[in-house]
């Protein structure tokens, strides 16, 4: 029978010391108790906010956590006129909830600040086969690669039903993944990062591109612009929220939950130094952006819906929801129309 062993911390340790303090009393039912005040910055550049990825896998419910959230105003042995101090002292301050209230604290913005899964998540339902279907891939070298399937309907709405999410494999092996993920869909338009796919593979010098061609997916390159599909992507996902828009709109599958993740946490990049610390950057933070990236380079392609728009989003929902296999009009396969020139 093994001794229960208990690892307590005061305040936040760092990640590796908390990983290996795990390790440790995993072999013993071991517990870890921390008290902290939550100040790292849960979109912080600078540290991972690891405690508040725990926290969000506690509200999932994970069972092995638990969280008890406690304010230094209900604090009986602080006298009352400390209280008021603190307050006065903290009021304004970008560290005020987490001081007095024990909330996570955020210094730098949401890119995708209207993001909100109860308007923009939808129940899984089959993609009826007159809408264009594109898949866009995030890939690299080292490290994670990513794709996204994006299905435009005829109000020129996207939306994504499907990911991929694997690392350390090379381009062949993810090429194979992605097409067993695709499980035989068609697709339409296999975009690619423009940047990496013309990049030189250093032992075939064949550009990347090309590589996943030769590996059966005919990836094009991505038409961005200067910003990669930032504002276009944003475009898409304030239209869900915003009454009366006629900008297509997003949609996700409620079992995408990388996706969810993904944006949920992309934030703006944010200065650690100087007298701009803590304030936001122009640029999102380049940390866990994979799918977000993908989903950027669909945007910025501005795909065009086949067929009539004449129906309301819940109306094509609904329809596609109660489509079957004998009452889709197919359309050829080839055809579709696209934004400019581009592809010929």
């Amino acid at each position: 029978m093994h001794q229960s062993i208990w690892c307590g911390f005061d305040e936040e340790p760092e990640i590796d010391i908390y990983n290996e303090c795990y390790q440790r009393t995993s072999d013993c039912a071991g517990r870890i108790l921390i008290t902290l005040t939550p100040l790292t910055d849960i979109a912080s550049g600078v540290r991972t906010p690891w405690v508040f990825d725990l926290y969000e896998d506690y509200k999932k419910g994970q069972k092995d956590l638990e969280f008890v959230q406690l304010s230094v105003l209900d604090n009986p042995y602080v006298p009352a006129e400390e209280k008021v101090k603190l307050q006065d002292k903290w009021a304004g301050h970008p560290e005020e909830k987490a001081r007095l209230y024990g909330d996570f604290v955020q210094r730098s913005g949401l890119v995708y600040n209207l993001w909100n899964p109860a308007s923009h998540l939808v129940k899984p339902f089959r993609i009826p086969d007159s809408w264009r279907r594109v898949v866009s891939i995030d890939p690299a070298a080292t490290g994670t690669t990513a794709a996204l399937w994006g299905a435009i309907d005829p109000s020129s709405n996207i939306y994504l039903y499907r990911e991929y999410y694997e690392r350390d494999l090379v381009v062949s092996e993810h090429a194979k993944n992605i097409m067993v993920r695709n499980g035989g869909d068609p697709v339409d338009i296999w975009l690619i990062d423009p940047k990496w796919g013309t990049q030189k593979n250093a032992e075939t010098h064949k550009s990347n591109a090309q590589l996943y061609r030769e590996s059966g997916i005919p990836v094009r390159l991505a038409q961005v612009g200067e910003d990669y599909g930032l504002n276009t992507s944003r475009e898409y996902v304030n239209a869900t929220v915003t009454p009366g828009s006629r900008h297509p709109k997003l949609y996700v599958f409620q079992d995408l939950n990388k996706f969810q993740w993904e944006i949920a946490h992309y934030v703006w990049g944010s200065f650690s130094k100087g007298e701009l610390k803590g304030l936001s950057k122009e640029k999102p933070l380049k940390r866990d952006d994979h799918l977000c990236d993908a989903f950027r380079y669909m945007a910025a392609m501005r795909f065009k819906g086949r067929g009539e728009p004449n129906l309301s989003t819940e109306e094509l929902q609904q329809q596609a929801a109660l489509n079957s296999y004998t009452d889709i009009v197919a359309i050829p396969k080839g055809t579709f129309e696209q934004v400019g020139e581009w592809p010929k």
